[in-house]
């Protein structure tokens, strides 16, 4: 089960990652012809925004805080390892009862 700093550390890298799709996205359409000058410049500003409250002080520590509460964001040590015939590696999770592997599903929650 991964930690509660490993689950932090992956909630903030997928805040800055999508803060960067943010960024190129409003870099596109800024250049976009198809946006008045008003539109470019309220995309701006909310973009500008969104930047610097993602660098405020604790609002990572925020954020966590409410992913770790909502139950589709979080799972239990109970939810891990049900299927003991399942085993998970790093490209196939395989079946032990029929030797056969199959695409991982996050859903089988192995941690083996």
């Amino acid at each position: 089960m991964t930690s509660p700093a490993g689950a932090f550390d992956t909630t903030r890298k997928s805040i800055r990652e999508a803060v960067k799709e943010m960024k190129r996205w409003v870099t596109a359409e800024l250049q976009s012809t198809t946006l008045s000058k008003e539109e470019r410049g309220v995309l701006k500003s909310a973009a500008e925004k969104a930047d610097k409250t993602k660098r405020e002080k604790g609002y990572i520590f925020d954020i966590y805080a409410l992913v770790s509460k909502d139950d589709k964001c979080t799972a239990t040590q109970s939810q891990f390892d049900q299927d003991l015939h399942l085993l998970g590696t790093p490209g196939k999770t395989i079946d032990l009862k029929n030797l056969k592997g199959v695409d991982p599903d996050p859903n089988d929650f192995i941690s083996k």
